[in-house]
Parts: C-alpha cells; sequence; structure tokens
C-alpha cells in the first residue's frame, strides 16, 4: 500500500504531536507491504527533511505556506496530494487525496470545546476538519475519549471514527545526578510541557506553593518551551512567591528530559483537558510517580498508575503531591501500576493497528 503521512510536525523541536509523528513513521517504515512518503506542507521549512527519515522513505513537499493551503482547503479540493492509497494528516488535517481515502488524527478537542485554550492555527482546525469529514474523511481518535468526543460534538458516523491509542516510546537511559545537578538540588517535583493555559501551570504553582512549608527544601522543574499566556503562570509564581525554589529550563533535548526524570523524585501533570497524555505515561516508564488530574482521557489511559485530583484543585494537588513524596508504599504501588500502564500502550501494536485500519479504509 502507497501512505502518505503528514510529516510537517517532524521539522524543528519536538512538540508531543511531533513525538507520536516520529513513531508512527519509525513503525510503517519498518512494516512490510507499506510504500511510505512523509509530506512537508511549507514554502521553505523540512527542504532537508528526507536525509532525517527512515531508510526507505519518500518525501513529497507541497511548496505553499501551510497557512496558504489551510485557507485553500476550507472551500476547495486543491492542492491536492495524488497517487496514494490513504493520505493520513496525523495532526487534524488531511490534505485533499485526489481519489484516495482519507485519514486525519485528532488528538483533543480543544478549538471546538474549549477555544479560550487554542491560538493560532489550531483555531482553523474545526473547518478543516468539518470539509475534510465532508468529502468522507475517516478520524483516528487517539483514546476512547476523544472517539465519543468526535461523535458526540462532532456528529462524525460512528463507522468512520476509530479509537487507536498512541503509544509510548522506550525512554533514553537518564543520569539521576544530571538530572539533579540541572535541577539545583534534590528533592523536585518534575513538571514538562509547554507553558500554555491547558496545561494549568498556576494550579501546580500554588500546589507547590502550599508545600514549602513542609518540604522547605523541594524544587519544582518545569521543563517546555513558552506557548501563548504564560503571563498567568508569572503571575502565580510572583503572587505565591516562589520563584527562588522554581527551575525552568524551557525546551530541553530528549537526553535532557531523560536525565530529569531520572532523578525526579514526583512527576506532576496538572492539565486542564487532555486527549490523551503522553508525559505522564513517559513518567511511569521511567519509574516516577505520577500525578494528575482527572482531564479528558488521563484516567482512561493511567487508571491507578497515578493519583488522580480533580482539575483545578490546588489543594488536592498539593495533597497527592505531598503523598507520592512520603508514603514509600504508595510510591511503590503507582510505579508498579504505571508500568502495567506503560505495557498495554507500545507503538509497535498501534503501528499495526494503523495498518490494519489503513488497508480497511483503502478496500485493500
Amino acid at each position: 500500500m502507497r501512505i502518505a503521512l503528514d510529516g510537517t510536525s517532524l521539522i524543528g523541536p519536538r512538540t508531543g504531536v511531533g513525538a507520536v509523528v516520529e513513531a508512527i513513521t519509525t513503525g510503517l517504515a519498518a512494516t512490510e507491504g507499506i510504500e511510505l512518503t512523509a509530506l512537508v506542507v511549507s514554502r521553505r521549512a523540512g527542504a532537508d527533511l528526507g536525509s532525517h527519515l527512515p531508510a526507505g522513505v519518500g518525501l513529497r513537499r507541497l511548496a505553499l505556506p501551510a497557512a496558504v493551503c489551510h485557507r485553500l482547503w476550507r472551500s476547495i479540493d486543491h492542492p491536492a496530494v495524488r497517487g496514494f492509497d490513504v493520505v493520513h494528516g496525523p495532526n487534524y488535517v488531511v490534505p485533499p487525496a485526489g481519489g484516495g481515502a482519507e485519514l486525519l488524527t485528532i488528538h483533543d478537542l480543544t478549538p471546538w470545546q474549549l477555544p479560550e485554550l487554542a491560538a493560532g492555527a489550531t483555531l482553523a482546525f474545526p473547518a478543516l476538519v468539518r470539509r475534510a469529514v465532508a468529502r468522507g474523511a475517516h478520524v483516528h481518535a487517539v483514546s476512547s475519549f476523544v472517539a465519543a468526543e468526535v461523535v458526540d460534538h462532532l456528529g462524525v458516523p460512528a463507522e468512520r471514527v476509530h479509537a487507536i491509542p498512541n503509544g509510548v516510546a522506550p525512554g533514553l537511559p537518564g543520569d539521576a545526578a544530571a538530572g539533579r545537578s540541572l535541577a539545583g538540588g534534590h528533592p523536585y517535583v518534575l513538571a514538562v510541557g509547554t507553558i500554555e493555559p491547558r496545561k494549568d501551570h498556576p494550579t501546580l504553582v500554588e500546589a507547590f506553593a502550599s508545600l514549602r512549608s513542609s518540604h522547605p527544601e523541594l524544587r519544582l522543574v518545569i521543563a517546555g518551551p513558552d506557548g501563548w499566556g504564560v503571563e498567568a503562570y508569572d503571575d502565580a509564581v510572583r503572587r505565591t512567591g516562589v520563584a527562588s525554589a522554581i527551575v525552568r529550563l524551557g525546551f530541553v533535548s530528549e537526553q535532557t528530559k531523560a536525565d530529569l526524570l531520572a532523578g525526579a523524585s514526583v512527576f506532576a501533570y496538572p492539565s486542564r483537558y487532555e486527549g490523551f497524555g503522553l508525559p505522564p505515561l513517559e513518567a511511569a516508564a521511567a519509574g516516577v510517580p505520577v500525578v494528575a488530574t482527572d482531564a479528558g482521557a488521563i484516567p482512561e489511559v493511567m487508571a491507578d498508575g497515578a493519583s488522580i485530583v480533580a482539575v483545578g484543585d490546588a489543594a488536592a494537588l498539593a495533597a497527592a503531591l505531598d503523598r507520592a513524596l512520603t508514603d514509600d508504599d504508595l510510591r511503590r504501588r503507582l510505579v508498579a501500576a504505571g508500568h502495567v500502564r506503560v505495557q498495554r500502550h507500545g507503538w509497535p501494536e498501534a503501528v499495526a493497528r494503523l495498518v490494519e485500519l489503513y488497508r480497511r479504509i483503502a478496500g485493500a
């Protein structure tokens, strides 16, 4: 089968979607009977992407700015990507396939459900998804939670919505001493994610501030680039007066992330809404106890592999972090249950299910 996979997310620093696309690309490249081509929708970027792709993966570029293509695709099926059995857009947007089957991945419904937490190009996703579904595209949802939302809130026929959870890739070996050096000491709570409203770092800062009296040596380490709405985070830091105990690292490499996980006492994930939640699984894979919110698909993905608290409840979050720091039996239970959750989310299985879906929608 000839598959075109939009690889635009592989350009530049790896975001969560970029990590997912990289794993799918690697898996498809190793699958017998799949002829894979990575698409790049960009006028300037990505010309050298081919040298970073797995052996045997082709490259095709739509040499127009993504914003222009997205504007066109809201009303017409041009430019089209022809010559493939399936065209897969793994980040909400699938180019018109010119006769082939189309599949788009929806990671969550933030632009629909919580538009105040969306920004930039993501605000155009609803119109692009609506247009693609109208011309017959199928939807890949990354969790059963998202699949139900797509059917209930977007009105996509259930037979065209397919829940295939993401996997979690084996992490790099981490150096705990290196992680503690970056943190400036030990113990520390680690959070990984872009600083933007949906990740709700302000609530984490408030929870952390309330722990300082009982854990005066505790640090909070935040690894992730600035998104939009950073002002709310900065305001929380100023208001709580804990700036000296917070280490804000910005974007970090995969090796640095592995080191930080290796040295962390607890991983915190205070998100307000999640369609899957890869970072908690990555932390569980590294053997770190996880405290997370009940946002979206997190209870589905993590189950008893995390201490789950209500979204936006700083007091509950602080209490759960305190227990994860001090209760050794709880820590052992969380780590053991976390490993079980990781074992249920392997990329080989996820890619195999995607290939099966490709064959089904292509009629192969």
